[in-house]
């Protein structure tokens, strides 16, 4: 009787992976995963930014977030900090970049509203006019591993005006939404 049962069970088991493995694969992520209306928050300058062309490297200060968020898969998450932000500005000098120009590289991490961690690789990018920067995140690890997000920003409050005084914080806004895009 217990050889049976143990049978059956097996049996059912093998069923049971046969058919899972007959269910179809996800489909795409759709485009964009996910969009926010607001990014940002706190940065401080080391050494602080001037005119002087040494490397400056940016760090992410508490307070750094993203919100509004409405996301297009079933991940129902609204917000995130974004946190350990680490990004060097080589030779640095105040003024606006040509658009496209890679002013600097960093990483850093985002934790969403619901636990999930996203690894980020960070590119700023020159837009061509002063104070105003794009920034390209490449999601390394994580969720959405291998999707990429961009986002405009300047920077909305300034401690030193990096010209006459050289800045040794900033709270940056976005101008355009944090848009999410699949690999």
């Amino acid at each position: 009787m217990l050889t049976r049962a143990i049978r059956t069970m097996a049996a059912l088991a093998v069923g049971a992976v046969i058919l899972g493995g007959c269910a179809p694969p996800p489909g795409p992520l759709p485009d964009p995963i996910i969009s926010c209306h607001t990014m940002g928050g706190p940065i401080a300058y080391d050494p602080p930014a001037s005119n002087a062309g040494v490397d400056v490297t940016i760090t992410s200060l508490p307070g750094f977030e993203i919100e509004g968020c409405t996301p297009m898969t079933s991940a129902l998450t609204y917000s995130a900090e974004v946190t350990n932000v680490v990004a060097v500005l080589p030779a640095f000098t105040c003024g606006a970049k040509p658009e496209g120009q890679v002013q600097g590289t960093g990483t850093g991490r985002i934790l969403w509203d619901d636990g999930a961690l996203t690894r980020f690789d960070l590119d700023i990018l020159g837009t061509g006019s002063a104070n105003s920067w794009s920034l390209v995140l490449d999601f390394t690890a994580g969720r959405w591993a291998g999707a990429t997000a961009t986002v405009g920003m300047i920077p909305s409050t300034s401690v030193g005006d990096c010209v006459n005084v050289p800045v040794t914080q900033a709270v940056l806004s976005n101008v355009t939404p944090f848009l999410v895009h699949p690999a």
